[in-house]
């Protein structure tokens, strides 16, 4: 039989006992230090991917969230203003009117030819003036009449009435509406 170690080196060149010893040692701790190093490594390694998805699901949070606060925005100021234009609407609905005014006008050109004409006119809630071009006696009479009828005013001012070849030209004031 052969023996197991088998060491053909001269006896001034082998290794001592106890340096083999240390020699062996320094070799487990090598690879130990080796394996631990490797570890450490795919561990690091597997932070650092553990880290990236983390911080890609944050971002796309926040990508979300900016874009639900822009939203917000648009939707309040869009609030903002329907809620602006409905305080508007409110406040022209409650402010005095002139279409009792525009409607009564009719009644002053009952009965009257066509040939009578309105050059101007200007209606407030509490006021009307108007220039008329009136051709005929019969329609002079009529308005006249009209307007000594009507309750919509309670005082009319004849400011201009001019006598032409052509006619009358009649600028009427009309003042002070009625509560009707």
């Amino acid at each position: 039989m052969m023996p197991d170690n088998l060491n053909l080196l001269p006896q001034n060149l082998q290794v001592s006992k106890g340096l083999s010893s240390t020699l062996k040692t320094a070799k487990s701790l090598g690879v130990i230090f080796i394996v631990a190093f490797i570890i450490f490594c795919l561990g690091m390694a597997g932070y650092f991917v553990y880290s990236k998805i983390t911080l890609d699901s944050i971002q796309a949070n926040v990508n979300k969230l900016t874009a639900q606060v822009k939203a917000q925005e648009s939707s309040e100021q869009q609030l903002i203003l329907l809620k602006d234009r409905l305080g508007k609407i409110a406040l022209v609905k409650n402010e005095a009117n002139a279409s009792k005014n525009i409607a009564g006008m009719n009644t002053f050109l009952n009965n009257t030819s066509p040939s009578l004409k309105v050059s101007e006119v200007n209606i407030t809630p509490i006021k009307m003036t108007m220039s008329l071009n009136i051709y005929s006696n019969d329609d002079l009479t009529k308005l006249l009449q009209n307007i000594k009828s009507t309750t919509l005013f309670n005082q009319a001012e004849l400011s201009s009435f001019n006598y032409g070849a052509a006619g009358y030209t009649i600028d009427l004031n009309l003042n002070q509406i009625s509560n009707q």
